[in-house]
């Protein structure tokens, strides 16, 4: 009897750890926002970390530029937002929304850096890898004289 009440006690416990598990787990894999996946893009590139932003990227963009042309481009996108705010701290991100299709699910936000007539608006995509992780697909920066001249891919 003692036997099977210790047993029991375990595999309760057990159960019960595995379910807690199977939860944090589960919230950690779908906890990806847009206003997220921007901070982190943004954190990266103050850090100058363009090699890892493109290791991580979409296979969309690894597919339609070349490595050491990502880099470059980063580094020219960079000196331009820099311009508009050397600390690049851009708005609150305006959620051009999700969603899903053939490809998987994409996210898109829109920030702005700069004021009135003296500003960017950089535009965002990520698009989910087979395993439901968003990876970096693209950013346009769209200056006050309504040019896309920089972007990526």
């Amino acid at each position: 009897m003692e036997t099977t009440l210790l047993l029991d006690g375990r595999l309760t416990r057990l159960l019960k750890t595995g379910l807690i598990l199977f939860v944090v787990a589960g919230i950690l894999s779908c906890n990806y926002s847009p206003n997220l996946l921007a901070e982190r893009l943004k954190r990266q590139l103050k850090e100058k970390r363009y090699e890892q932003i493109y290791d991580e990227s979409s296979d969309f963009m690894q597919r339609n530029i070349a490595k050491s042309e990502f880099i470059a481009r980063s580094k020219e996108i960079v000196a331009e937002l820099e311009e508009y705010d050397p600390e690049l701290n851009w708005s609150e991100s305006f959620i051009i929304g999700d969603s899903s299709g053939i490809d998987g699910k994409r996210y898109f936000v829109r920030k702005e850096l700069g004021q009135g007539s003296n500003r960017v608006i950089v535009l965002m995509n990520w698009l989910t890898n087979e395993n439901g992780k968003p990876e970096f697909s693209n950013m346009i920066l769209v200056l006050s004289d309504q040019t896309g001249r920089y972007s990526l891919p």
